[in-house]
């Protein structure tokens, strides 16, 4: 008997930890699904529901290396997601796309605050790259 509860504790403590490794590194997914796609599409290409309700053009985040000579423009598009120090609000049509820098804060301090945003942005941009050729890793 005493055999089969440590069987059941390895297991379920290898199923927490593998799925605890997953939450780690799919952050990025996560913070996408949550905080783009209603605009940009579950794939990046920016054809949702709601961007045809808002009448924008969302654009296509899934072809960002390719209009960019085949190097992913992470600065840039790190500074847009962010939006507090960028190249200014990203504005398609007159719609403008939320400074997640400001809303991805979480801390007791501005230091911790900006850190947890720069992790999160950091998370989402790296997501945004993986876009451009599913293959990759």
């Amino acid at each position: 008997m005493r055999r089969q509860w440590i069987g059941f504790l390895l297991v379920g403590l290898s199923a927490f930890s593998a799925s605890a490794a997953w939450a780690a590194d799919d952050i990025g997914h996560t913070l996408y699904a949550t905080h783009c796609a209603a605009c940009h599409g579950d794939d990046g290409k920016g054809e949702p529901a709601a961007a045809k309700i808002l009448e924008m053009d969302a654009g296509d985040l899934s072809t960002l290396t390719e209009a960019n000579g085949g190097e992913f423009p992470w600065e840039y598009v790190r500074r847009i997601v962010d939006g507090r120090d960028g190249p200014g609000p990203h504005v398609v049509k007159g719609k403008r796309m939320p400074a997640w820098g400001r809303l991805l804060q979480e801390g007791d301090t501005a230091e911790s605050r900006d850190a947890v945003a720069a992790s999160r942005i950091d998370a989402l941009v790296d997501y945004v790259r993986r876009m451009q050729d599913p293959s990759r890793p």
